[in-house]
């Protein structure tokens, strides 16, 4: 009888050390995770923050010089990486470039497929 109470006793041990080594090494792995990011979290925000992209239509009754002004003031933030005007010429041959025809004739033809007519 003492010999299969020591083997169940030994059984229990053996569940017991591993059930100890797991939950350590979990909690030691999380704790690495955790430790991870927050040394790296500055690193994270700044690479966050410069991926944000802004884009700003003009109306067509704006003129040259608000628009030079208005990138100046934008290259002379603090909180601006790098800024880009675009034409409306360079802007319709970007799109003609991507979708592989002219933007006007392609509206053309999605409007003219459907039955409600845009303003």
């Amino acid at each position: 009888m003492s010999s299969s109470f020591e083997k169940f006793q030994k059984r229990r041990l053996i569940s017991s050390y591993f059930s100890v080594v797991l939950s350590m090494f979990l909690v030691l792995f999380l704790l690495g995770i955790l430790g991870f990011f927050v040394i790296n979290s500055k690193k994270l925000s700044d690479d966050f923050k410069e991926e944000i992209v802004m884009t700003v239509f003009f109306k067509n009754e704006a003129t040259d010089s608000t628009m030079v002004a208005f990138g100046q003031e934008l290259k002379a933030a603090k909180f601006v990486k790098s800024s880009d005007y675009v034409t409306k010429e360079q802007a319709a041959k970007m799109h003609t470039d991507i979708i592989g025809e002219d933007f006007m004739t392609f509206w053309v033809r999605i409007r003219c497929r459907t039955p409600m007519t845009f303003i």
